[in-house]
């Protein structure tokens, strides 16, 4: 009896070992990189940053503070305003991954009042001014409100503009 037993044994232990190979892998979810850096107003697909184990697919994103970085439910990051934020994302499997992103603030130049003196007019082809390509006049300032409307803001000298008339509201 002892040796039908153990050939049963052996028999079950081969049949089973095949379905051993086949079984599911450990499922995981990680970045690609622990920090990522955005400047403010533009947009990163962190999707395309983030590692799943094979069939595991992204339940939810999370932003630690959407006021600073808005994520949508693609996996979508759009940069609000400077700071950083914790990332996470939950998949279907349960499990997490976070990362953390870095709000740059994009750097622009004023023209201070202090380095405009009484004599110098606005259009003094030394100044700073800002303009969109698709306007008719210049700004003295970048944070005139009829600028804030724009996404393409330049900026340079009179000279440069093309405008020939400043903005009537900040010049």
């Amino acid at each position: 009896m002892n040796k039908k037993l153990t050939a049963l044994l052996v028999a079950i232990c081969l049949i089973m070992a095949p379905l051993n190979a086949f079984a599911a892998t450990k499922a995981y979810a990680k970045f690609t990189k622990k920090t990522y850096q955005v400047k403010k107003g533009k947009s990163l697909d962190l999707r395309s940053k983030l590692k799943l184990s094979e069939g595991n697919t992204v339940k939810k994103w999370k932003s630690s503070n959407p006021k600073i970085a808005k994520i949508s439910s693609k996996g979508k990051l759009v940069a609000k305003k400077a700071g950083t934020v914790k990332i996470t994302v939950i998949t279907k499997s349960g499990k997490k991954a976070t990362c953390k992103v870095k709000v740059k603030a994009i750097k622009s130049s004023k023209l201070s009042k202090s380095n405009k003196s009484s004599s110098e007019s606005s259009d003094d082809s030394d100044g700073i001014v800002y303009w969109t390509s698709g306007g008719s006049v210049y700004h003295t300032t970048d944070s005139c409100p009829t600028l804030g409307r724009s996404r393409n803001i330049q900026s340079g000298t009179v000279a440069e503009s093309g405008k020939s008339r400043a903005c009537k509201v900040c010049g």
